[in-house]
């Protein structure tokens, strides 16, 4: 009897914490929010012992994929990457008549030194740099995830 005592004394207590908890309501965010806290938290990261993408990984290069089209088999789009911050891309689309859209700029890292900034005439765009290859960011610079996340990667040539 002093057992199932303590056990209901036990449960009341469990069910009272739990019940007095609060939960905080998270405002909904705006897309201008959103970034903000994306680029702030890429602002705090350090990278372990100081290395980040930029000082550690041999980046420069070509990379090269085929990423999904809503028209058309895929585009496949290459990237060059040069040591003095400079970028070539070539997208093209498959089994588009004049589907070939050359591109030149310059590129930046972020502050984490793991994401590259592409900026050329006509876009902008952002790749998450590995060790190999990179992988296409979404608008929002967010890693493109889902069924076909795999097919946003570039390899390294």
């Amino acid at each position: 009897m002093k057992n199932v005592n303590v056990l209901a004394l036990g449960a009341l207590a469990l069910c009272l914490g739990l019940t007095s908890c609060k939960q905080e309501n998270k405002a909904q965010e705006t897309p201008e929010q959103a970034v903000e806290q994306k680029v702030a938290e890429n602002e705090a990261f350090t990278g372990q012992d100081g290395h980040t993408t930029q000082n550690s990984v041999d980046w420069d290069g070509t990379y090269q994929g085929v990423i999904p089209c809503a028209d058309c088999p895929g585009i496949e789009v290459t990237v060059v990457l040069n040591p003095d911050g400079t970028f070539t891309r070539q997208d093209v689309y498959l089994d588009k008549k004049d589907g070939v859209l050359d591109e030149k700029g310059t590129f930046t890292w972020d502050k984490t030194g793991t994401i590259v900034t592409l900026k050329g005439n006509d876009q902008i765009s952002q790749f998450k740099v590995y060790e190999g290859s990179m992988s296409m960011l979404d608008t929002d610079g967010n890693i493109i995830e889902g069924a076909l996340a795999e097919n946003y990667i570039l390899k390294k040539k």
